[in-house]
């Protein structure tokens, strides 16, 4: 993923419950320089998060592993998967070995490199798109692990009401046209209608579990944002990356703007309220009066 996105990872994807997989490119040299991650001002492009191509696949690598444990802290659960090994001839699979040597190598002094699993799971893309993905050993593998993971979760021994299954339908199958934001007390009124709930206490039970698998966002550490509740988390994906994506525009101004935001990381309402309006119609006011 792009590095500019490491706030989505922060904000809304984090969760110590999750099992990560963090997922380079095995057919690229480590120590070869990474790709640069460029957005385009009158015509010139620039690679703000990588200036001078010193970074190499490797760092990017690491760079991820950072990320998510920076999040994550002693509870993460991270898999490295290494993809495309379909493009190394048969004779080089050698390489792969001195990849992953060279990887825990190079993390052994991080301090979540006890939390890693011991090896990289090395995928052929070819073979695991296709109906003959089964046959791939690393994928069946790689699944036993992570399905492995899932059944120690303590979560999967919670016992969850049953009335609480029309309101988890509600969010899965957007039966009702929901707005993607809703106030708590409006939730309490939902949770009433659905489920029967009366008591405080339970809604906000529900509000965490439903959270906790990511069909719903709760922000509780944050006062300003506690009352509200956003219901479909792929809009607030979509605004969100809106601003993140690099873009460019005819305008000048605008340009300026683009170039505070990612050199700086300073983000001007101006510029959100511009590209909101033009890249999310429907966002532009909602996003204005929750901000």
């Amino acid at each position: 993923g792009q590095r500019a996105y490491a706030i989505l990872q922060h904000l809304v994807l984090a969760n110590s419950r999750c099992q990560y997989l963090v997922v380079f490119d095995a057919s690229a040299p480590l120590d070869a320089p990474a790709r640069p991650e460029t957005f385009g001002l009158h015509g010139v492009e620039f690679d703000v998060f990588n200036p001078g191509g010193m970074m190499t696949n490797m760092d990017v690598l690491v760079y991820w592993l950072d990320v998510v444990f920076q999040t994550v802290k002693d509870n993460g659960r991270v898999i490295i998967v290494g993809t495309k090994i379909d493009r190394i001839w048969f004779w080089q699979s050698y390489c792969l070995l001195a990849a992953e040597e060279a990887i825990f190598k190079r993390l052994k002094a991080k301090p979540y490199y006890n939390m890693l699993e011991k090896c990289v799971y090395f995928v052929d893309n070819f073979r695991s798109g296709s109906f003959i993905w089964s046959r791939d050993r690393s994928v069946v593998d790689l699944l036993g692990k992570v399905m492995e993971a899932v059944k120690k979760d303590p979560a999967m021994q919670v016992q969850v009401p049953l009335k609480w299954l029309p309101f988890t339908n509600l969010l899965q199958q957007h039966t009702e046209n929901l707005p993607p934001i809703m106030k708590l007390n409006d939730i309490t009124q939902k949770a009433q209608q659905l489920c029967g709930i009366r008591s405080d206490e339970e809604t906000k039970r529900m509000v965490e579990f439903h959270h906790s698998l990511g069909l719903l966002l709760h922000f509780t550490s944050t006062p300003a944002l506690c009352n509200n509740v956003v219901v479909d988390v792929e809009w607030l994906l979509t605004v969100t990356s809106a601003l993140l994506h690099p873009l460019s525009t005819k305008d000048p101004q605008f340009n300026k703007h683009f170039c505070l935001l990612h050199t700086h990381g300073i983000l001007l309402e101006s510029l959100a309220m511009h590209i909101w309006s033009t890249r999310c119609s429907q966002s532009s006011k909602l996003m204005t009066d929750e901000r």
